[in-house]
């Protein structure tokens, strides 16, 4: 995995968390409960993406240019 900060404004900063895992499924909701067991989620991201919302931030998933995961997480510093 590798990641990276930056910061595009200076009331945010963002990480950015690549993979070259498997990647993660095209209709995942962070926003809901994840499932438990054998090739889940997990409650990981959705609680990581309430408490990047509940900060004025955002958490976003996609794919990586390493064909895994992306996960982005935008926090306000304010």
């Amino acid at each position: 995995w590798s990641s990276d900060v930056c910061s595009s404004d200076l009331d945010r900063v963002e990480l950015v968390v690549d993979d070259a895992g498997p990647g993660l499924p095209a209709d995942l909701d962070v926003t809901g409960r994840g499932a438990s067991g054998a090739g889940s989620t997990g409650l990981g991201l959705s609680i990581a993406a309430r408490t990047a919302e509940d900060s004025g931030g955002a958490l976003v998933v996609g794919a990586s240019d390493t064909g895994g995961a992306r996960v982005a997480v935008t926090l306000r510093t304010d």
